[in-house]
């Protein structure tokens, strides 16, 4: 049995008002509060996340699948921990459009920008048809879409190519407002086909004056080179810089951070570059980092393969948060969950210090979301469910309260049930372990409040290796029960509940 575990309670997901009565005799469940904390990963799933804030308002625009299509979507909270996707709720996300229904496919990437009275989404996709000497991956370019006004839930006209300097491979890109001049950076090959060891560099191209849809005409091409991956630690399963994301230290000079490294690797890290001159456009005038800022972390924190960030203030704007996506475990490749932590700056140098899955993270200044948890041992079990201890080992808990409730034969149950103040939108994320091989997924059900609900639950790997799975609900004032259904192997930690 491998020993590594990645701990406890994996999610910032926040529920304000549960009651917490005792649990015996058909008593209502007590719950574990938690107030001013979090825990990461704050989701299951988050690729290259990107988080925009615009007055009270978190936007999180992401590609989603539904129904079998890829679809972008933007999600909107008030709070930088619950920027879940509720395709059910217009409220809160809005599905921009089916990809195909564009003209293009795989779109990677989206970003949001505000500028100028009207939204900007920014992302990478191949159009249907195309000839490229590299296939799909030659013909991956930038593309832009314009909303009609200032609501980011408004229409958006159709997407078009943003007309880079020297048409070639580009991805990854985004948006630098400095001094009053528009920039786009981004990532690309440094010739029209790739090489034998694949290699990405970051560019930079001014834009026209107020018009991010442009880029300005130049006599030398436009086409910048900003950063070439010739570190060691940029060069780990491919020479690859990637992801870039400009912040601002505190005196207003620009961090431009970005990925360093191949994707799929534990390899994979973030760095920066710090504008030293006056010239954005000039290689000369970014220094780079000595090191990453952020990367894999075995030893003290299990977090793996930190890559392809954004950048957003406290809910009061008195801080600055980095929002980026880690790999599950060590060798889960591209299967990644979203996390948050805390930027903080020496002078102009950027400083993050990573949390373990079992740290309780103080929220963000200004976030006054609270959450409770309701361990899997507490509730009504049936007969054939059974509690095994996972024990503590390195720094790392293996389960909550170190135990999980297994599941031996089809249909077993878990119920939970608990008493809210009020009714509303909200979240119950269930944390499990799966170690079965069944391609990837076991079959579960949830039933909240007699609403069955199918639950999407993924391979973790390893038996110790706790993660999570969360649902979009609608509490009830009162007493609320919600049922967990074993119907394949596995063991289940606890749920938390948060409301939205």
């Amino acid at each position: 049995m491998r020993k590594k575990i990645f701990g406890v309670l994996l999610s910032a997901i926040l529920f304000f008002g549960f009651g917490a009565a005792g649990c015996k005799g058909g008593e209502l469940m007590k719950g574990t509060q938690m107030n001013g904390t979090f825990y990461n990963p704050v989701n299951l799933t988050g690729h290259d996340p990107w988080y925009y804030k615009r007055g009270e308002e978190y936007y999180y625009v992401v590609c989603e699948t539904l129904n079998g299509e890829q679809t972008l979507t933007i999600t909107k909270s008030k709070s930088l921990t619950t920027l879940f996707p509720d395709f059910s709720n217009p409220e809160v996300t809005k599905i921009v459009s089916p990809v195909r229904a564009l003209g293009i496919q795989q779109i990677w990437a989206p970003e949001m920008f505000f500028f100028g009275g009207h939204w900007y989404l920014l992302f990478t996709a191949a159009p249907l048809e195309f000839e490229e000497p590299d296939g799909i991956d030659g013909a991956r370019r930038t593309y832009i879409m314009k909303s009609e006004g200032e609501d980011a839930f408004g229409d958006y006209a159709p997407p078009v190519k943003l007309a880079l300097p020297e048409d070639k491979r580009s991805i990854d890109a985004t948006f630098m407002d400095y001094k009053g001049r528009q920039y786009v950076i981004w990532s690309g090959w440094p010739n029209r086909v790739h090489t034998a060891f694949w290699t990405q560099n970051l560019y930079i191209a001014e834009l026209e004056p107020g018009d991010p849809t442009q880029v300005r005409e130049t006599s030398d091409g436009g086409r910048y080179l900003i950063s070439e991956p010739k570190e060691d630690w940029e060069r780990l399963g491919a020479s690859q810089n990637e992801g870039p994301c400009v912040a601002f230290s505190p005196d207003g000079t620009p961090i431009l951070m970005y990925s360093a490294g191949y994707s799929g690797s534990d390899g994979y890290s973030i760095a920066y570059l710090t504008l030293t001159g006056e010239d954005p456009l000039l290689k000369e005038h970014w220094t780079k980092c000595d090191k990453p800022l952020m990367e894999t972390d075995l030893k003290e924190k299990d977090v793996i393969s930190p890559g392809h960030n954004s950048v957003v203030k406290s809910p009061d704007g008195k801080e600055d948060w980095i929002v980026y996506h880690a790999a599950k475990y060590s060798g889960a490749g591209w299967d990644r969950t979203l996390r948050l932590q805390k930027l903080e700056w020496d002078g102009n140098v950027p400083k993050v210090e990573l949390s373990a899955w079992t740290e309780e993270v103080k929220l963000p200044s200004g976030d006054v979301s609270e959450k409770v948890k309701y361990e899997a041992e507490d509730a009504v079990k049936a007969s054939s469910c059974f509690v095994e201890t996972f024990e503590k080992g390195r720094d790392f808990s293996y389960a909550s309260s170190e135990k999980a409730v297994g599941f031996r034969t089809d249909g077993t149950e878990v119920r939970f049930e608990f008493k809210a103040k009020r009714e509303g939108r909200g979240v119950i994320a269930f944390r499990y372990s799966n170690a079965q091989d069944t391609k990837g997924k076991v079959k579960t059900q949830a039933i909240v409040n007699g609403e069955e609900i199918s639950l999407s639950v993924p391979y973790t790997h390893y038996e110790e290796l706790f993660t999570l799975t969360q649902i979009n609900v609608k509490f009830k004032k009162g007493k609320n029960v919600v049922t967990f259904r074993g119907l394949e192997s596995l063991y289940l930690d606890c749920i938390v509940a948060t409301y939205l």
